[in-house]
């Protein structure tokens, strides 16, 4: 996915059909910036997204507020990563989340 996607959504349900619709399109490799205030939904969207992938409509999806990175593996190749960055400080050292090298072989969605 190349580009930036804007949408406004009514209701819970409505964010996470989004985001399954977005599952529908995202490729190992593809980097998804969620940009909001806090409550605004982006782990519902998540949420949405790794149900839809996992085909797994109860799966437990929360927010990575305190892990800072919540893994999803796909396979023993893949995974999904759910990053929080929003309350870590400017110059912080991310290789302690391995980026970027998680870059190749995930889909990493970044709050």
């Amino acid at each position: 996915i190349k580009g930036k996607y804007t949408t406004n959504c009514v209701n819970e349900y409505e964010l996470e059909q989004t985001g399954a619709n977005l599952a529908n399109i995202l490729e190992i490799g593809d980097i998804l910036l969620l940009v909001g205030d806090l409550g605004a939904g982006k782990t519902t969207l998540t949420r949405g997204i790794i149900r839809k992938i996992f085909n797994q409509s109860n799966l437990i999806v929360s927010s990575p507020t305190y892990l800072l990175d919540n893994k999803y593996n796909i396979n023993e190749l893949y995974s999904i990563h759910h990053i929080d960055l929003y309350r870590l400080p400017n110059n912080c050292d991310l290789s302690v989340l391995d980026i970027p090298n998680i870059y190749n072989n995930s889909v990493c969605l970044i709050e």
